[in-house]
């Protein structure tokens, strides 16, 4: 699929953009340092999956392709959600969960999408996820955005 290289964009920006942020005191770095950690594993297995679903690829393989997306997604918010951010980045931090979360909700849509091996439905589902793609990568850089700066570093 042409915008595999979008969806792993998305996951290379999250791990980059943050640690960008290395630069503060003490507890903002650990938080960088937890946030990224959380983030290696996903941005692996986005690059892993993203070029799994093609133009020659059947329903039931992007179907599993868009399952084990949907798992990493699940897993880097879990992880997200476990890391204590300072104080002066929770309402930013939320943010940054809840994009990356609406986007696990954008890929069970896609997976939805493609039950049948109907090549209009594929077609569709891939169109939204790329369109989600593309508003989560947007939604994801202004609250790294909005924590580099509280935080002092971008």
């Amino acid at each position: 699929m042409a915008t595999a290289p979008r969806r792993a964009a998305l996951a290379a920006c999250v791990v980059a953009a943050l640690f960008a942020g290395c630069g503060g005191a003490d507890e903002n770095n650990a938080y960088v340092d937890r946030v990224n950690r959380a983030q290696q594993g996903f941005a692996a297995t986005v690059a892993d999956l993203s070029g799994r679903i093609t133009a020659t690829s059947s329903a039931a393989a992007d179907r599993r392709t868009l399952r084990r997306f949907g798992t990493s997604v699940a897993a880097v918010v879990r992880d997200l959600r476990a890391v204590t951010p300072p104080a002066d980045v929770r309402p930013q931090h939320g943010d940054l969960v809840r994009a990356i979360d609406g986007y696990g909700a954008e890929v069970r849509r896609a997976t939805a999408g493609v039950r049948r091996a109907d090549p209009r439905e594929v077609r569709g589902a891939q169109r939204r996820l790329d369109a989600a793609t593309t508003r989560v990568r947007a939604a994801i850089n202004a609250a790294i955005g909005a924590i580099n700066r509280r935080l002092g570093t971008g």
